[in-house]
């Protein structure tokens, strides 16, 4: 996927970059996404909330999974204006597995373990799967959370190094005026001062 290019094995991860790279250069977009899943932003007040806030709805919406999928695409198609349908469905996909319940669940039990525990008298058994199933999504969102920030760090990075080299650039043109100017001046007082000779010598 063209565009999304940071360091990670995981497609989800690297789409969570993206994200908090959008956070930063261009928030009103999580917003716009946001809103339009009737999400309320009115009190954010950083890019980090936004993104919490985002991480929280995201695994119990399918329309904002999608609607990230779509973004993410979109952003990386900014040259050219199209959008690939086949690369939003990978987002969208990528998202959804991540988030998806059963693989919230222990490999050597089944999904219906709980329920047959709590008919047996197993409430202890309940509440294991139970706490397993938070403790899996708390991990899901924390890993997300980290690749959320990577993205506002690199991307926050590139615009210090954007801005720095702008500011060297602007430096280094008004010294190459600075001394043009002082280089005209220099030949004209030269020229100057010979024309006053040469007048010298001739009256």
């Amino acid at each position: 996927m063209e565009g999304v290019n940071l360091v990670s094995t995981s497609l989800n991860q690297q789409i969570m970059q993206e994200v908090g790279r959008t956070l930063v250069s261009d928030p009103d977009k999580i917003l716009d996404l946001l809103e339009s899943n009737d999400i309320d932003v009115a009190s954010l007040s950083s890019p980090i909330d936004l993104g919490d806030l985002f991480l929280y709805e995201l695994p119990y919406s399918e329309a904002l999974q999608l609607g990230t999928a779509y973004l993410i695409e979109r952003n990386n198609s900014s040259f050219s204006g199209e959008v690939s349908n086949e690369n939003i469905y990978s987002m969208f996909e990528a998202i959804s597995d991540y988030w998806q319940d059963e693989e919230d669940y222990p490999e050597d039990e089944e999904p219906n373990s709980n329920v047959v525990g709590a008919v047996l008298g197993g409430l202890k058994l309940a509440k294991k799967f139970a706490k397993g199933r938070n403790r899996s999504q708390n991990d899901k969102q924390q890993e997300s959370r980290d690749a959320l920030i990577q993205g506002v760090i690199a991307q926050k990075k590139a615009e210090a190094e954007a801005l720095q080299k702008k500011t060297e650039l602007e430096a280094k043109n008004k010294r190459i005026a600075t001394i043009s100017i002082v280089s005209i001046v220099g030949v004209i007082a030269i020229i100057t001062a010979m024309v006053y000779i040469k007048k010298q010598k001739n009256g």
